[in-house]
Parts: C-alpha cells; structure tokens; sequence
C-alpha cells in the first residue's frame, strides 16, 4: 500500500473514529450538557479547527445563544450565554437547512453587536455553519472555524455535518429526558398531598371515636409536614367561643384537656367564615394574649 493511500486510510479511520466516539457520547451522557462537552473534544481533535461554537435557539426562536464551545486559547472569547439575532448567516442556514461556507466570518460578526469588538481578530478566518436539527425540531446552528490558511476538506465538511446531526439527537433526547424528569416532579409533588387526603379520609371512616379520629389525623399531617405541634379547636355555635380538643405534640404530651376556651370576636367569626389560612411567625403569636400563646 502507498503512502497517499496509507495516509487517506489513515484520515478515513479517524472519521469513522470520530463518529463512534459522537454516538458513544449521547448513548451515555443523559444532559445535554455532558453530551456536548463529550463532543467538544471529538470536534477538535477530527479536523484542525480553530473554534467551535453550538448556538441554540432561544424561546421565541428570534435569537441564538451560545451552550457550549471549544476553541484555541487565542480565539475571540465568546462566553456561554452570548446573545445574538437570527439575522444574517444563520437566519440564512436556518431558513435553508443548509451548510453554509463563510470565506472571512469576520464579516458576518460585525452584523452582531455583540460580536463585532471581535471581529479584528477574526479577519480572514474562514468558517461553516450548519443546521442543527432533526425531523422534528430546528435547535439552532453549529459554528465552526478554520485557523487562517487552513481550507475545509469535503471529508471534514461531511463529517461535521454528520456531528452537527449528531448534537441535534443529543439536544433531542436530553430535553425530552428533562422533559420526563420535570413531569415525574409534578407528578411527586401532587401524589404526596393526595396521599395525605386519602389517609386522613381513612381516618376519619376507620375511627369511631372523634378524639381518636384526631390523634389519627395529628399523626398524618405530623407523618408528611414533620410538624412540631398540631393544634385542633373546634367551635361552639352557642356560646361562641373555641375549644381545643387536641394538642397533640410528638414527645407524647397528647391531648391536653385542661386548655381553656377562648371567647370568639365577629372579627374572629369573619374570618373562619371566609375560609382563608392565616401564617403566623414567631414575632406574631409572642404577642398574642397570654392564654392564646
């Protein structure tokens, strides 16, 4: 085998490497995140590039923003975050779905604010952008820069395609992994208080006993709050007053029979009717009639 073939042979194997090495990152990395730091290293080390930027559509899709990087020390320091208008260049690759070759991507950055304090540095540069999408979604754009001199291969820009395709699955799979994670939250967050309505409920039909239907529901409200204390006062409609029928404490004090009733104002009688809770700090209940604290 010659040494042209041996080299082409050489390179082809790199790519194919590259390749596995992308696959293998989004089969194990579960966040986006971790899968495109797991990319950066393949994106740098397949072809000699200068910089690589992944841009990702904002909420409303008028914008790009900056998710992650990987570049030469000396390249321009465009930070995670970076804001820029679908304008331009990648208005263009977006609306196309295309790559798009840029001579001097020095040019393109001083249509971005943003970027134009580093376009000086940049000059000469030359660059592809490529869609970042799949069937289903356009998540934005991989940009990628070449040093000065160096020229894009058709080799290197069918496999940056092919890596651009790759991110895109990752973006894909990871949100909707972030997806399932937000809805298994909800999900835990409205079964727990169901969960206490139903053992409450069950209470109140198991026990024959009221004062034992409230030590049952003490427990149950101590079991998901981790409470310190809870208190019942029921109302009397005839004298209008409030008596305390459990004062219940988990270092087993229980019920305390001998608290005294407390005489109900309208003001007091209003607000029971309208049903509303009431917070009280500390500050709040030290200032409460000494009885009542």
């Amino acid at each position: 085998m010659s040494g042209g073939a041996a080299g082409e042979k050489t390179a082809t194997d790199g790519r194919y490497r590259a390749l596995l090495d992308a696959s293998i990152a989004i089969a194990e990395q579960p966040t986006v995140k971790a899968v495109l730091q797991s990319l950066r290293g393949v994106l740098s080390s397949t072809c000699t590039l200068h910089g690589a930027h992944l841009w990702v559509l904002t909420g409303d899709g008028s914008q790009l923003q900056v998710m992650e990087f990987d570049r030469e020390t000396d390249a321009p320091p465009i930070q995670t975050g970076t804001t820029i208008s679908c304008i331009g260049a990648v208005a263009q690759v977006l609306e196309e779905q295309k790559p798009l070759f840029i001579p001097d991507i020095s040019i393109e950055m001083f249509k971005h604010p943003v970027l134009a304090p580093f376009a000086a540095d940049s000059v000469g540069r030359s660059t592809y952008v490529f869609p970042v999408s799949t069937a289903h979604n356009r998540y934005g754009v991989l940009v990628v820069t070449k040093d000065r001199g160096d020229e894009f291969l058709a080799e290197d820009v069918d496999l940056l395609r092919s890596l651009a395709s790759h991110a895109a699955v990752a973006l894909e799979s990871a949100l909707a992994t972030d997806r399932a994670e937000h809805y298994q939250r909800e999900l835990a967050q409205e079964r727990d208080p169901l969960r206490l309505l139903l053992e409450i409920n069950n209470d109140v039909v198991s026990q024959l006993e009221m004062s034992d239907v409230f030590r049952a529901v003490s427990a149950s409200i101590r079991a998901y709050f981790g409470n310190d204390f809870t208190g019942i006062w029921l109302i009397n409609r005839e004298s209008h007053q409030l008596q305390s029928v459990l004062l219940d404490f988990p270092t087993g004090k229980g019920v305390l029979a001998d608290v005294a009733p407390k005489d109900l104002t309208e003001q007091d009688l209003n607000n029971f009717r309208a049903r509303q809770p009431e917070f009280w700090s500390v500050a709040e209940i030290e200032k409460l009639p000494p009885p009542d604290r």
